[in-house]
């Protein structure tokens, strides 16, 4: 698979083509055939369908007939809610935002969606919740004017199964696979996910120091590697599991009301294997899922150019962190794997009071945001531009969650 073809294909699309017909052409004729159950039959099935939303999306809805603009939303929104693919959902997804219909793609992503055991469905959804507010908090629950703080936190999970190939740093030729499944969040974690946490005490305390509003949908940044999984924790909490299914043992070290967490940056927090509680990706899930299954340097081919079209890089976003899953997503289905913010992982890096994120962010260059790109803060490092996005081991998840 050419991922500099497919991409180069989707991005000329808006030069070239002067009306969408020809694009909603070929997706109507491969919706209406079966899907291939053979591989790779099967993902190349997925990634045509998935280039020709990408595709759509240069044009606006006014550029749909108007006699079919309905019913091509609807058709849409089935692929949305419906599709097996990882890929076509966070392009169908994409495109209804993209078409102004963030009220029609909100129904898909607050609908619970079981996780599929035979892998023929890639994605799933959580409805995690209510939280239940620390109660030193509840005095506080105005502060949030935005969004409730009691709703349920709505996750949606892309999939990545047993085997999973890929391949690990710039210079490596062979390739690995994921040893067990892989549930990754399709987008970074938010402001409306981690606010509940702390009843936004952190949000309103960075508010103070940026020059522009930072929205609920906007990913969390300013949290040091403690805090990013003493969320994971919280976030374990909240799906009610029990403390033996959470993937690091609990800490003595207080989480304080205004969502600060300290201790001695050498401090070792391991993760325990096999529970299928929430947790930071390691450097070599993430950049497997980062790839997903692409050797060039992006996942979406060898082109600096084209990052501007998958991830908040420098070039265009003014060191201002955007909203997540505005841009294209990745062939893997996961929005913002380039750029936007930088991804705590579990990992060490030059020494054992530096932990290794990923990604790139809106204040790194393009090359920052490559696959294979790797960079270290302190634990204790709450900067400016890191945040975070989960995973967890969907097979160990307990069966009341695995079936609501």
């Amino acid at each position: 698979m050419d991922a500099e073809a497919l991409s180069q294909f989707v991005c000329a699309v808006e030069g070239r083509l002067r009306d969408p017909i020809v694009l909603m052409q070929g997706l109507e004729e491969l919706t209406q055939r079966s899907i291939p159950q053979e591989q790779p039959f099967r993902q190349q099935h997925f990634l045509r369908t998935y280039a020709l939303l990408l595709g759509l999306g240069s044009f606006g809805p006014d550029s749909i007939p108007e006699n079919v603009r309905d019913r091509w939303i609807e058709k849409i929104l089935m692929l949305y809610g419906q599709h097996p693919s990882r890929a076509v959902h966070s392009a169908s997804g994409w495109l209804l935002r993209r078409w102004g219909q963030e009220d029609l793609a909100q129904r898909v992503d607050r609908t619970e969606v079981p996780y599929d055991r035979s892998g023929q469905r890639e994605w799933f959804v959580m409805r995690l919740g209510p939280p239940v507010l620390r109660p030193e908090l509840m005095d506080e629950v105005n502060q949030i004017t935005d969004f409730s703080p009691t709703d349920p936190i709505w996750m949606t999970m892309i999939v990545f199964p047993a085997g999973f190939p890929g391949m690990v740093g710039a210079s490596q030729t062979g390739t690995i696979g994921l040893e067990k499944a892989l549930a990754v969040s399709d987008r970074e974690i938010t402001w409306r996910q981690f606010s509940p946490l702390d009843l936004g005490f952190r949000r309103i305390f960075l508010q103070g120091r940026v020059a522009h509003t930072i929205s609920p949908d906007t990913p969390v940044f300013g949290i040091n590697w403690f805090e990013a999984i003493f969320f994971c924790r919280w976030l374990t909490d909240v799906a009610r599991w029990k403390e033996g299914e959470q993937s690091y043992e609990k800490r003595d070290e207080a989480f304080s009301i205004v969502g600060w967490f300290s201790a001695e940056p050498d401090t070792d927090w391991p993760v325990v294997p096999n529970r299928p509680g929430f947790r930071l990706p390691d450097e070599r899930e993430w950049e497997i899922i980062a790839r997903s299954r692409m050797m060039t340097p992006y996942s979406f081919g060898r082109s600096d150019e084209l990052i501007e079209k998958f991830g908040w890089c420098l070039e265009q976003s003014v060191n201002r962190i955007q909203p997540v899953a505005m841009l294209r997503p990745s062939v893997g289905g996961l929005f913002d794997i380039h750029g936007n913010v930088q991804e705590w992982t579990n990992d060490s890096a030059s020494s054992s009071v530096e932990r290794v994120f990923r990604g790139g962010a809106v204040n790194t260059i393009p090359s920052i945001c490559r696959s294979a790109s790797r960079s270290g803060y302190m634990s204790t490092s709450r900067n400016g531009f890191v945040g975070l996005r989960v995973v967890m081991n969907p097979d160990s998840m307990p069966d009341i969650a695995a079936s609501r």
